[in-house]
């Protein structure tokens, strides 16, 4: 017990260094924190991945942050973590699109989707993302329509998000 509290509190401080811009001791923190928490604490190892994908990005560790952001979507769908699960998803596909890999873009974004979609088919507010970059990649390939369908359905998911709905 004392080991799994040192972990997330470790993990506290990771994440609190990274929002003070203290990268190296954020990644420092960080993967101690994974050293310390157990396999079973699944929801908290995927947001620290999730965190070591965005320093590692902003550290242009591209091979990095994609390891770091497979595994923080994997982890997190397994706990049922939509809240982290699609995020990474997102980031993952930005980072895929950035490289040229539209393709692998794409279809990163439709397993975001898929993540965010409730049952009877409702995407969920937190789909925002994911309707943003299928947009962008729309409008890279010249289908307008589709590029401007995706956009306004990312705007109209945003706007449930600030009215409260943030699932």
């Amino acid at each position: 017990e004392g080991k799994e509290l040192l972990g997330h509190l470790t993990a506290i401080r990771g994440y609190s260094a990274a929002m003070q811009g203290e990268m190296p001791r954020a990644i420092g923190l960080s993967r101690r924190a994974l050293e310390l928490l157990t396999e079973e604490d699944i929801s908290l190892r995927s947001l620290i991945y999730y965190l070591l994908g965005g320093i590692s990005i902003m550290g242009e560790d591209l091979r990095g942050a994609r390891e770091a952001l497979e595994r923080a979507a994997q982890l997190a769908q397994a706990a049922g973590n939509i809240h982290v699960a699609v995020p990474a998803l997102c980031t993952l596909g930005w980072l895929q699109a950035e490289r040229g890999q539209l393709r692998g873009a794409f279809e990163t974004y439709q397993g975001a989707m898929r993540v965010a979609t409730a049952r009877g088919g409702r995407a969920l507010p937190v789909s925002a993302m994911a309707q943003d970059g299928m947009g962008a990649l729309y409008y890279e390939w010249n289908d307008l329509q589709a590029a401007h369908q995706h956009l306004l359905e990312g705007i109209e998911l945003a706007h449930a998000v600030r009215r409260g709905h943030i699932t």
